[in-house]
């Protein structure tokens, strides 16, 4: 009920499953298909021509005339999919996708338990550390939490179900959850950030701050 659905031929081709689209659902109340429409489009310019010099909305006037005229194409885009506009979806999303990478090719980007022990800190869960972060000893991350490049996590930090953009410093005994740090941010020292707090980009937040 939240997205539209994609009604198509589903079959396998040379470039993976798909096929001509035959109609749109949006929003419905009752099952008519598990395939929503993502919102990733290729179009040859030629679609300029059905625009009409005003406002248009191209799904529901410009598709369904595509689709009779049989020039509408979908692809199934297999893996992982949810919408993450909202800052509660993507912490959603953070709990959900972590824990997908499990088994997969991608598997190798969750930091094991044995890897965080060697460097002094510990992990719960699902946590994904970029390469270039700097965890102190002491710290403690996890479930499902990630830390981004160039970051720096300082001793004794706890964080859980949050993300902690590129560039951004965390100081010694913070306690950070379901929360979005953004990018080049400096959280001081012994401060409490939860409640689906979310910065932006170069946020300063003093230390001792609850």
């Amino acid at each position: 009920q939240k997205y539209g659905v994609v009604i198509f031929e589903d079959a396998e081709t040379d470039h993976g499953r798909g096929g001509p689209v035959q109609t749109f659902a949006e929003k419905p109340k009752t099952f008519v298909g598990d395939k929503i429409n993502s919102g990733i489009y290729v179009f040859n310019k030629s679609i300029l021509d059905r625009i009409p010099l005003q406002k248009t909305s191209i799904e529901t006037q410009i598709f369904p005339q595509m689709a009779a005229a049989q020039e509408l194409y979908a692809m199934v885009l297999e893996g992982f999919w949810m919408d993450i506009g909202q800052p509660k979806d993507y912490l959603l999303g953070l709990s959900k996708f972590l824990p997908s990478l499990e088994g997969t090719a991608k598997e190798g980007q969750l930091c094991s338990k044995k890897v965080a022990e060697a460097k002094g800190f510990t992990v719960t869960g699902h946590v994904v550390i970029d390469e270039t972060a700097i965890i102190e000893p002491g710290a403690s991350l996890g479930p499902n939490a990630t830390i981004g490049a160039g970051c720096h996590i300082g001793a004794h930090c706890r964080i859980k179900n949050s993300a902690i953009f590129t560039n951004s410093k965390v100081g010694q005994g913070t306690f950070i959850a379901n929360s979005l740090i953004g990018w080049n941010n400096t959280v001081g020292s012994w401060t409490r950030v939860v409640n689906t707090t979310v910065t932006g980009d170069d946020v300063q937040i003093a230390p001792e701050l609850h």
